[in-house]
């Protein structure tokens, strides 16, 4: 089972691929969480510090 997932588990070359074309959304609690340019700054991300672990 976990052989199984390992292999199925896409790598991400970067955070910003990883932010960007992941399965999982990124944490809301940026400044303003209706603007879709603040999810697109990768500098924003690390100063907040929004990213989070996934499980799939």
């Amino acid at each position: 089972m976990l052989n199984n997932v390992a292999q199925s588990r896409k790598t991400y070359w970067n955070v910003r691929d990883y932010l960007e074309n992941g399965k999982c959304r990124m944490a809301t609690d940026v400044d303003n969480p209706g603007n879709k340019q603040e999810y697109l700054n990768s500098d924003r991300v690390f100063q907040k510090k929004t990213m989070h672990a996934c499980t799939h």
